[in-house]
């Protein structure tokens, strides 16, 4: 099974995810994650992926991502994240990069560990690609084009927050993602995108602007509700 969360930087995908794990763990399942063997989550093109196969095949519930960065890419999204006013044209490469990226990923780790029957929680996903890329300038219709082989998760959760949450939750941060959110237009344009998304993809809305504890009761009301989810604890 293949679960994935959605949604802008301080949304609290980390932290959902982290209470998910807990709640596997809790019932008695071994929890891992691709970050205890690659804590920035970057490679170089050509590296060997299958290894981070055989390793996270030891965990029955496994925090993925819906790509590793190559560092080619990263370099590409550090110049559009700085330029941030939409450059459409470094945007596409970018999204050709990443596209590439989740492909490797999806054919080297993730097909794998799901034929193995594996539980997979997915930070981001395609949507985000598609939403993200849409604020700096791509055509959202294009980007939807662009990952049409895409696979769809199982489960897929949107924590949906307000423009104020975000700035919120991104005012103190370090790296470039917060410069997206000063800017008003760009902001709306990544919600708008998500919004989108829910009605052409089977992406489900979680209110995450409250508390911590708030939002994950949201989130398991939503989970238990579903029968195959259900299933995994019988």
């Amino acid at each position: 099974m293949l679960i994935s969360f959605s949604g802008p930087d301080g949304a609290g995908k980390t932290t959902q995810i982290k209470n998910l794990l807990s709640y596997f763990k809790n019932h008695g399942f071994k929890t891992g994650a691709v970050q205890d063997i690659n804590p920035d989550v970057r490679y170089h093109l050509g590296d060997d992926l299958s290894s981070y196969y055989e390793y996270l095949k030891q965990f029955d519930v496994i925090h993925t991502r819906f790509r590793l960065h190559s560092m080619e890419n990263v370099e590409i999204m550090d110049i559009v994240q700085f330029i941030s006013t939409g450059n459409k044209w470094m945007t596409s490469y970018s999204a050709y990069t990443s596209h590439y990226d989740s492909e490797q990923w999806y054919k080297y780790v993730t097909q794998p560990l799901l034929r193995d029957g594996k539980i997979l929680i997915s930070d981001k996903y395609s949507f985000d690609d598609i939403a993200f890329k849409t604020a700096y300038g791509c055509s959202y219709d294009w980007l939807n084009a662009l990952h049409h082989d895409t696979p769809i998760p199982d489960i897929a959760l949107y924590l949906k927050v307000t423009r104020e949450t975000i700035l919120l939750h991104n005012e103190s941060r370090k790296d470039l993602k917060n410069i997206l959110y000063r800017n008003s237009e760009n902001t709306d344009k990544l919600l708008h995108a998500f919004d989108r998304l829910t009605q052409d993809y089977p992406l489900y809305p979680i209110d995450a602007n409250g508390s911590y504890e708030k939002v994950q009761n949201n989130m398991m009301n939503y989970l238990l509700s579903i029968p195959s989810f259900q299933n995994l604890f019988k």
